[in-house]
């Protein structure tokens, strides 16, 4: 609520200049949407066998998955970044080390003079080391309100990503869980990303207006986003 009342007299343009950010684990038969069938109701076998045919296998267990980093403003965006793990780190996962070498390489090209970047509040985004990259870039980072994936219009990027690549790339339905579909998996993800409307991200950073006055009359509390 209290960042909502800070932010409210944000015009679009303002929000505009912002470059939303964050990480995203794509799995292996996650995200795909429901296709709902309708059949006429009917006497006998022969309705129920129908019925039969027509029901979606989901898999169960964990499966293949990977995670990403991304970043767009408006008109703007970075390419979809696969994470890999830190070989230095005791477990080998992504570290603030990690994240700092994509800062590196992806950001620069969608950050100008006036804009804000946007993070969450994941231990790696706080690291002395990046705090101290953008500090030494002259970087603005938005301060932001835990538990707030409403508020970031990225998240429902994710969605839809995961949802269309399913759509552009029918041969992940129920490819096997191995390390070729793990690599599939990766290419279908990066392919999908590039074949998201400009026209879309801009959409969603122009609800930011109505996302804020929401928080503030849901009172800090849930919101449609």
């Amino acid at each position: 609520m209290n960042w909502a009342q800070r932010h409210r007299l944000f015009t679009y343009l303002n929000w505009r200049r912002v470059r939303w950010s964050d990480e995203c684990s794509i799995q292996l038969g996650k995200g795909q949407k429901l296709d709902w069938v309708f059949i006429r109701g009917g006497k006998g076998q022969h309705t129920r066998r129908l019925g039969y045919e027509l029901v979606q296998a989901r898999r169960c267990g964990k499966q293949k998955s990977k995670m990403f980093w991304a970043a767009f403003g408006y008109g703007v965006r970075t390419s979809l970044v696969p994470m890999d793990g830190d070989p230095e780190a005791p477990r080998g996962g992504v570290t603030a080390r990690v994240y700092q070498g994509i800062l590196d390489r992806y950001l620069p090209p969608i950050m100008g003079f006036g804009n804000i970047f946007m993070q969450d509040n994941a231990p790696i985004h706080k690291a002395h080391i990046i705090r101290d990259w953008f500090i030494s870039r002259g970087i603005d980072i938005m301060d932001w309100p835990p538990y707030s994936p409403d508020l970031n219009p990225i998240e429902n990027l994710w969605a839809l990503l995961k949802a269309k690549m399913y759509v552009l790339h029918p041969e992940l339905v129920g490819a096997p869980n191995n390390a070729e579909t793990l690599d599939l998996l990766i290419r279908c993800a990066i392919d999908t990303w590039d074949r998201v409307g400009e026209d879309l991200m801009n959409r969603l950073i122009d609800t930011m207006e109505r996302r804020v006055k929401a928080v503030i009359d849901a009172e800090g509390w849930y919101t449609k986003y």
